[in-house]
């Protein structure tokens, strides 16, 4: 049954036409993942559906489910926030408890309204329980939790938070009412990756309808049932996540190629029979070809048109070095270094080595010093201790989040002939025409590029070093999906090595060969992203959080009420869940010990007489990490049996 319907919905600002009679029809307990470049109208759509905004008038048709409840959430919270509230206050609930201790009293003082007041008191006990009852604060507090907000921040005034504490505020309150259709613009913008995988757990399990928009492209593929793309006014949906939805669009691009190649070929061969008719005054047969060759060249229009949005993508390449193949040795080494500043030690005894070929990336919680060790690495910043040797041979490219050119009055084909002198103007123009700059585009000024523009130049200047190490931090910060996905298959493509700081989990799993992950202070390496989720959500394991019924001391000491939670269901729910966690927990030991065991028989079948020393020094680190591994298995066994 369908609780959400779109027929032939237009929307126009100032002239052009951002939504094109867009239709959509979606299903009770439908997850839909919405993508698209920006400004294509995404969030257009969600403040239509959620009554914010007007469809253009007489047109289309949009239907919602009888008693629909919607929850929005926006990419920005437009309303000031309330210096007298904090996280846990929550206006519908806090309301519904006025109003029953108000009915509690007035039926105590006027029992000759006993029948009236009883009815609006049982109206207003269903409306309570429909919004949770008393586990609502005990919910809500699991959810401020779940994304990230500590004990301390959900007791200051929210006018106190900054904008994406509030905004984790608001996500919770939203998810805990209860709504029937959940609208969500990129709610993974201010979360960390705990918050991230918490959120998409609760939606997997959510049994409502929710459309989010994002280009979070692991967590579309963790969440979603169907997936759409919005482009030029129109929508394409298909079931499955955004992985499955890009392999169809692949399949099609394909088929698409071929049928235009079949085309231009049948083309070319009835223009050669047209002109023999003509040849030989055949004016009929002539006349007849000819028309054959009008439908013919009118299709080949019709395919071509589906295909210049694939032609006019970004296109990044990296130039390849040919003497880079022969060289070997240590590119970088660090031994023992630490980082602190005043008390605070970001990290502390990390070594590593990076050779040609690797392909590292650095990743750990916001804060934790991921920048900082990239720019040790590079030679920017000291460590408090241990040392860094930087191989003088290695040409070193690096793109930090700050990007600096040489002029910010220079145009865009003056920026990259000075940092190639050789290029001449059509070279220069053709280099950045790969990088979506074409025609008048490459005589803007830098001073008037947006982020993304930044981005995309600079990685254009980066093409000309043939550089043997490329030193990222947050490379696809300002990328849309599509220039990702192209900066991506050129990553494969590069020869040489890389060391990129990076939160885009669908990047790393794409790009990485290793990964350098912290865990508190320590940086250990990892063979795969999800190695070092394991270890984290393991020692996560052996730390004291909030129970059940402390969160419900809170959440009562908040709303002033007395009233204790008793609820024993809530309190089961509770330990079911952390039993599904640990469980969860182990499977993903067990799969990290498998890889580590195969790792290890494939370094012991490869060992020769010339195997480097490096090569034993990582064989015995995986060693000993496959022994604390399995330690760590075997004590959450122990603890699941007891």
């Amino acid at each position: 049954m369908s609780i959400l319907t779109l027929e032939n919905i237009h929307k126009t600002y100032f002239g052009k036409r951002v939504l094109d009679g867009l239709s959509l029809s979606l299903d009770f307990g439908d997850r839909l993942v919405l993508t698209g470049a920006n400004g294509t109208g995404k969030s257009t759509l969600l403040k239509i559906i959620s009554g914010q905004e007007e469809p253009d008038t007489d047109i289309g048709l949009l239907n919602l489910a009888s008693g629909t409840v919607i929850g929005y959430l926006p990419q920005q919270l437009s309303s000031e926030p309330d210096p007298a509230k904090t996280c846990l206050s929550h206006q519908r609930y806090d309301d519904l408890m006025l109003q029953m201790r108000s009915l509690e009293e007035d039926m105590a003082e006027h029992p000759e309204q006993f029948a009236e007041l009883s009815t609006a008191y049982d109206q207003t006990i269903r409306s309570f329980e429909a919004l949770g009852g008393y586990g609502f604060q005990a919910d809500l507090l699991a959810a401020l939790y779940g994304l990230g907000l500590s004990d301390q921040i959900l007791r200051r005034p929210l006018n106190t938070l900054s904008g994406g504490e509030r905004m984790r505020s608001a996500l919770a309150h939203i998810i805990v009412s209860r709504p029937d259709l959940l609208l969500l613009d990129e709610p993974t913008n201010h979360l960390d990756i705990d918050g991230i995988e918490w959120l998409e757990e609760w939606l997997s399990s959510f049994s409502g309808t929710v459309i989010v928009i994002s280009h979070d492209r692991s967590f579309m593929d963790n969440i979603a049932t169907h997936t759409a793309l919005l482009s030029q006014g129109k929508m394409t949906v298909r079931a499955g996540n955004y992985s499955e939805f890009k392999e169809t669009e692949a399949m099609i691009h394909f088929s698409r190629e071929r049928e235009l190649k079949k085309l231009q070929e049948t083309l070319k061969h009835e223009q050669k029979v047209t002109q023999t008719m003509f040849s030989h005054r055949k004016m009929n047969q002539y006349h007849s070809r000819e028309k054959r060759v009008a439908k013919l060249s009118r299709q080949i229009n019709e395919v071509e048109k589906n295909l210049v949005s694939e032609q006019t993508r970004v296109k990044f390449s990296f130039q390849s070095d040919p003497e880079r193949k022969t060289r070997s040795g240590c590119l970088i080494q660090a031994e023992d270094i630490s980082l602190s500043y005043d008390d605070n030690t970001l990290f502390s005894g990390f070594s590593s080595s990076i050779f040609p070929q690797d392909r590292i990336m650095i990743t750990g919680p916001n804060g934790c010093g991921k920048t900082s060790l990239l720019n040790i690495m590079v030679g920017s910043l000291r460590p408090s201790s241990g040392r860094v040797e930087i191989n003088s041979r290695a040409k070193i490219g690096y793109m930090g989040q700050l990007l600096q050119f040489n002029s910010e009055v220079n145009t865009l084909l003056t920026e990259v002939r000075q940092a190639d002198p050789g290029l001449t103007e059509g070279q220069g123009r053709d280099l950045l025409a790969g990088y979506g700059f074409r025609e008048i585009d490459v005589f803007k000024r830098i001073q008037v590029l947006s982020g993304g523009e930044r981005a995309r130049l600079y990685l254009c200047k980066l093409l000309l070093q043939k550089p043997d190490l490329l030193l990222l931090d947050e490379p696809t910060n300002h990328l849309d999906i599509a220039s990702r996905e192209i900066l991506e298959q050129a990553l494969l493509d590069y020869d040489g090595a890389l060391l990129s700081v990076s939160h885009d989990r669908y990047f790393i799993d794409k790009t990485a060969r290793k990964i350098w992950g912290f865990i508190g202070v320590q940086v250990q390496e990892y063979n795969s992203y999800q190695s070092w989720r394991g270890m984290v959500r393991a020692g996560k394991a052996n730390i004291s959080v909030p129970t059940q019924s402390e969160q419900s001391e809170i959440a009562e000491k908040e709303n002033n009420s007395g009233r204790k939670n008793t609820d024993t269901k809530q309190i089961a729910a509770e330990k079911r869940k952390k039993a599904a966690e640990q469980r969860q927990i182990i499977q993903t030991l067990e799969a990290i010990i498998h890889e580590q065991e195969a790792e290890i028989k494939s370094m012991e079948a490869s060992f020769a007489e010339d195997t480097p020393a490096v090569v034993y020094e990582q064989y015995a680190d995986l060693i000993q990490e496959l022994e604390e591994n399995t330690t760590s298995y075997l004590e959450l066994l122990e603890k699941k049996d007891s």
